[in-house]
């Protein structure tokens, strides 16, 4: 899957809103596929190491220029 490839791959972090439970964050996700595709993961970090993927698409061109910054 791409997104597992991106999280691979040294994505650059942000983090997002609090959540609706305790210890349940929203993080935000920028980088790349192995096939250099630019995307931006919406998730939730669990307490297990994984994280739950809310959301991933391609970066629009605000959110490619964020990720040159970072």
């Amino acid at each position: 899957m791409e997104i597992e490839e991106v999280f691979r791959n040294e994505p650059k972090f942000r983090r997002g809103p609090k959540g609706n439970y305790i210890d349940e964050n929203i993080y935000y996700a920028f980088g790349k596929t192995d096939a250099n595709r630019l995307l931006f993961a919406v998730f939730i970090f669990k307490k297990n190491n994984e994280a739950l993927i809310i959301s991933a698409r391609e970066m629009d061109n605000k959110e490619k220029s964020a990720y040159s910054k970072l």
